[in-house]
């Protein structure tokens, strides 16, 4: 399907006509549109302000991880070297024994190798679950706010009034570029907003 350029200005529109011309409405609709919109912002610290990935997310945690256990070793080393004294100067400061953090380090180095493991495990580009769940929060507006029916009508196909079936997929063409300028199957989208609609306490938003 072929994508169309979207503006702040064409998705009020939008909305306004999915309104009636009821602008009280629409600027419900934008105003929920946009927290949801940040919601998702919120989620993706590997997006610029474009919303274009800047590095693999599993990529970062994995390079996170293995600082923290170049740390979490040197800590080890740092306490292991206290003075009797400080042991127990640090202890008190702590309000519990100094074996508590002794213990705690502990378990985190053990930890630490088989979250390495479980993150090399995983691939570099991860389904996008927060973008279903924007298209899902999409669906409610539509249905909610502006009280039309989501349905699977892709936007290309004919329809003969504002608020015919092609609704949703109009809204989320027109509402992409407020996540992202790079390029968005508006159809994988439509499926998944449906999806968690039916159901949205399943597995898709878990």
């Amino acid at each position: 399907m072929a994508s169309t350029v979207a503006t702040p200005a064409s998705l009020y529109q939008l909305l306004v006509e999915l309104a009636q011309q009821d602008t009280g409405l629409a600027d419900r609709a934008l105003a929920q549109l946009d927290e949801a919109t940040g919601r998702y912002l919120s989620s993706k610290p590997d997006l610029d302000a474009n919303g274009n990935k800047i590095r693999s997310g599993i990529s970062r945690d994995r390079t996170a991880v293995r600082k923290l256990e170049e740390k979490a070793t040197e800590l080890q080393e740092a306490v292991n070297a206290l003075s009797i004294h400080a042991r127990l100067t640090l202890g008190s400061a702590m309000e519990a024994p100094i074996g508590t953090l002794t213990i705690g380090l502990e378990a985190l180095s053990k930890a630490i190798p088989e979250a390495v493991r479980r993150l090399q495990a995983e691939k570099n580009k991860p389904g996008d679950h927060q973008l279903r769940v924007w298209a899902y929060e999409v669906a409610v507006v539509l249905r909610d706010v502006l009280r039309i029916a989501p349905s699977a009508t892709r936007d290309d196909a004919s329809t003969q009034h504002a608020r015919g079936g092609a609704a949703y997929a109009r809204l989320l063409q027109e509402a992409r570029l407020l996540i992202s300028s790079r390029s968005i199957d508006i159809g994988r989208l439509i499926d998944a907003g449906l999806t968690l609609l039916k159901d949205p306490t399943g597995d898709e938003v878990k």
